[in-house]
């Protein structure tokens, strides 16, 4: 760490304008204990606060409010977590809640846009997140190293420039920041052996941050090299901020800014003062309207936003987690086979490994039991003996006390390198109704080896709340009944289901309004009527109180549909059809029939019968028998009256909600008499008669006719002659030939008359 410190010192001898630009008078600061905060905390966390004025480098008294919480890691009943939010971003004190009691201070992390971090993040080994690795400014893009703080394996603290050589998978320290210059040219991006020195920073816990303010205790100046800008590194500001003394304790510090009651600090002057409270290092975390901290769930200073941001990181002090050797009395062995003692190196604590010949069958357990363990979720750790020929294969089971089923993993004791440190075995919802066991029933090796395990709680075990099928919505319609249930399950056998309530969101009363006891899991039948119009919709709120007073919520969103159900002609997947069709000829025509929803089914189809403007005339009804969608062909023989017949086919779903297709016929060959057929057209009459046409056609006219067109239904051309007809004349039947259907008349004024004929 030599070399470190002197490329340090060589650092700021160039560049040390930060850390000597603002120099404030601090005399005056001075700190309290919050002892209303204190008595409810453990030994080794205390909470100060200061509310006094002090001296900017003008002379002139300014406002500050600030806390810090400092926590002893070597007094063994506190540790640091640094948590990522998995559902998106949180308030400090919403971390809090989803944590429980074992947590005792929460302060926003690291930088962030949105609901992703931009910062380091490391939990129990796992590198959630990385230090943003690029920036642009003005002369190109930048890779800073930008400051970390970490808790490795073995409890030391460290805070490092850091970068993430491998995205989530591998993170350098180096001894010094890469040296960039917003003014100069970007530096290369860092490696494994750049800047010189670097190594792995392997840790169980890290945030990140930035910039570094102290350095093995010399006060950092150097803002630049990490790339952050003005608003960050010059500003006065809400602040918070992490660091560790010489002794392992670590303190967390909070500034108010931007108010009234508390201006804010520069960054060179809160390294200050976390330098006279006896930090050796310390790294700066994301500020402004972020900077918030929490002791036992109460938010301690005033975010300058006016309320909590919500960040998706957090830095807690948290309980430490459970350790269990087999000397505990939690530690037990049973079966027909014996332990014995192991002479192997890495055992954990004084006691020696106990160890256990392998068996095609269950011969011998070990196991813990968990008497007073808070209900949680727990990540579980076990550390064995580094010891030849483990099984690769050996059986780790939760029997759950009170829930209906073991659960159980396979853990490979034989991975060369595991042996003497706790190893990761999975997380798991743990009560004291609870026990762990340990089978000799394994495989790929001769030996199993149980020495101890660890318990590191994670969050608060939460009651599992959803709807039938887990569905979060539905279309209904106006009157339609809803019939859903609300399936709910605790995850933990230490938490039981108390209340379970279900109510119209923003409306009075309650649904259901159940009270629970010694419950784990239910269902809970309900129905509602809908009674909103078409295009609104409803929420119902569900809610599950445990017996730990953790409340769940989900909702179920009716949207209110009150579309018919559909009904097309195959033939051009609409419901409208026009057809030609012959005299005593039948005609069969295939409709699709579908339902708008699963609790909508289509009940029943009318065909009617309408002939030119009359009533419809019912035909026939057909059962359909409640399906959701149905294929329906239907034949008529046509023996007609007229030539224009429309067959109205009706679909109904099983709420009367109904939907028409419309077969339109004009029907050919169609034997009626007819002496005069009069055609308005602007106040004039056209008069054709008799149809159908026997002998000759007369025509009657209001002014002189003088051209003739004979058309097909579908306008073609079958006859055409110009001339002078005059307003009465005839025409012969030979004129029409098959097909014929509509005169078009031309006057001498262009009037147009068109007549249809057949």
């Amino acid at each position: 760490m030599t070399m470190k410190k002197y490329l340090l010192l060589t650092l700021l001898l160039c560049s040390g304008w930060a850390a000597t630009a603002q120099q404030y008078d601090l005399s005056n600061l001075t700190w309290t204990p919050r002892e209303d905060l204190n008595q409810n905390l453990p030994a080794s966390i205390k909470v100060y606060e200061t509310n006094t004025t002090i001296k900017n480098e003008a002379g002139n008294e300014i406002p500050i409010n600030a806390f810090y919480t400092i926590a002893d890691l070597k007094a063994g009943d506190v540790t640091v977590r640094a948590v990522l939010s998995t559902d998106g971003a949180k308030t400090p004190t919403q971390f809090y809640q989803e944590t429980g009691e074992q947590a005792y201070l929460v302060t926003n992390g690291g930088y962030f846009g949105g609901s992703n971090s931009y910062s380091l993040l490391v939990d129990e080994g796992k590198i959630l997140s990385d230090n943003i690795s690029a920036v642009t400014r003005t002369l190109g893009t930048y890779y800073p190293t930008r400051g970390a703080f970490g808790l490795d394996a073995n409890g030391t603290l460290d805070i490092a420039w850091v970068y993430s050589t491998e995205s989530r998978k591998t993170v350098y320290s180096y001894p010094a920041p890469s040296p960039n210059n917003m003014s100069k040219t970007p530096q290369p991006k860092p490696t494994v052996d750049f800047p010189e020195g670097g190594m792995p920073w392997e840790m169980q816990i890290a945030i990140g941050g930035g910039p570094i303010l102290v350095n093995e205790g010399v006060k950092v100046g150097d803002y630049e090299a990490e790339a952050f800008q003005d608003d960050i590194a010059k500003s006065v500001a809400p602040r918070t901020c992490i660091g560790y003394t010489a002794d392992g304790k670590v303190i967390s510090f909070v500034a108010d800014g931007r108010q009234t009651h508390s201006v804010g600090l520069p960054l060179p002057v809160m390294t200050d003062i976390m330098i006279s409270l006896g930090c050796v290092e310390v790294l700066n975390l994301d500020g402004g309207g972020s900077s918030a901290m929490a002791v036992n769930g109460e938010l301690l200073n005033k975010p300058s936003d006016g309320t909590q941001r919500a960040v998706p990181t957090a830095l807690m002090f948290v309980k430490a987690p459970t350790i269990l050797d087999t000397e505990s009395t939690q530690y037990f062995e049973r079966g027909t086979a014996s332990f014995s003692e192991s002479g192997a190196a890495g055992a954990y604590g004084t006691s020696a490994t106990r160890t256990v010949a392998t068996a095609d069958k269950p011969t011998a357990e070990g196991g813990y039991t968990f008497p007073s363990l808070q209900p949680g979720k727990y990540s579980l750790y076990s550390w064995w003996a580094a010891e030849t020929d483990m099984a690769s294969a050996v059986p780790y089971s939760i029997v759950n006390g009170g829930l209906k089923d073991t659960i159980s993993v396979t853990v490979d004791q034989s991975v060369v390198g595991s042996g003497g440190q706790f190893n990761p075995i999975g997380e798991f919802h743990l009560s004291e109704k609870d026990t762990l066991l340990i089978s000799n029933n394994a495989t790929g090796g001769n030996y199993i080896s149980i020495d101890a395990i660890k318990l590191m709680l994670k969050e608060k075990s939460k009651c599992e709340i959803s709807f039938l099928d887990d569905k979060p919505s539905g279309k209904f319609a106006t009157g339609e009944t809803v019939t859903n249930q609300l399936e709910i399950k605790s995850p933990n056998s230490g938490i039981d289901i108390a209340k379970i309530t279900l109510k119209e969101k923003d409306k009075v009363g309650l649904l259901i309004d159940k009270q629970m006891e010694g419950e784990l899991e239910t269902v809970v039948p309900f129905t509602y009527q809908v009674e909103s119009t078409h295009g609104q919709s409803i929420t119902l709120e569900a809610q599950v109180t445990d017996t730990e007073g953790t409340v769940v919520s989900n909702t179920f969103l009716i949207n209110v549909d009150n579309t018919p159900p559909i009904i097309e002609f195959t033939e051009n997947d609409r419901d409208e059809l026009a057809i030609i069709a012959q005299q005593d000829s039948t005609i069969t025509y295939e409709l699709v029939m579908l339902a708008i929803t699963k609790t909508r089914p289509i009940k029943t189809l009318k065909v009617f019968k309408q002939e030119e403007d009359n009533t419809p005339e019912l035909l026939e009804t057909i059962d359909l028998e409640e399906t959701l969608s149905q294929t329906y062909t239907y034949g008529y023989t046509l023996n007609e009256q007229t030539d224009k017949v429309k067959l109205l086919f009706e679909l109904s779903d099983v709420l009367g909600v109904s939907n028409t297709a419309t077969l339109s016929m004009t029907v050919e060959g169609v034997e009626q008499e007819v002496t005069a057929i009069d055609v308005g057209i602007s106040g004039k009459k056209l008069v054709a008669g008799p149809i159908p046409i026997k002998g000759l056609l007369n025509i009657s006219s209001p002014s002189s006719i003088q051209e003739i067109k004979i058309l097909s239904a579908d306008g073609k051309l079958l006859y055409q002659e110009e001339g002078t007809f005059g307003i009465h004349f005839t025409l012969p039947e030979q004129l029409f030939p098959a097909g014929a259907s509509v005169i078009h008349l031309q006057s001498a004024e262009g009037t147009t008359y068109l007549k249809v004929i057949r």
